[in-house]
């Protein structure tokens, strides 16, 4: 699956509401969720997602909730992140800000 492909069926989850709300311990309020930033939150999973997929838990630096969209992360429904070159992977998260 590509990487366009797997952001597209995030933003789908994300407007139909098929997702749920994942929270850093270190925020202290519940977030107000704006549907007109879901391609941004949908960035923020696929950042979230690439990190663990790392290794790298600076994700909870970054980041401090997530929405995370149901039935994505798993066998037909994935991007493994660790084939996934960083330089793609940022000028993909460009492409798609912009």
């Amino acid at each position: 699956m590509t990487l366009n492909e797997y952001y597209d069926i995030i933003l789908k989850k994300y407007i139909s509401g098929d997702y749920k709300l994942r929270v850093a311990k270190t925020s202290r309020e519940t977030p107000i969720i704006n549907d007109k930033e879901f391609p941004l939150y949908a960035i923020n999973y696929l950042i979230f997602e690439y990190l663990k997929d790392n290794k790298d838990d600076r994700w909870k630096l970054l980041l401090d909730y997530i929405l995370v969209p149901n039935d994505v992360n798993q066998k037909d429904c994935d991007t493994d992140f660790t084939k996934v070159d960083f330089e793609e992977f940022f000028y993909f998260m460009l492409s798609v800000k912009n």
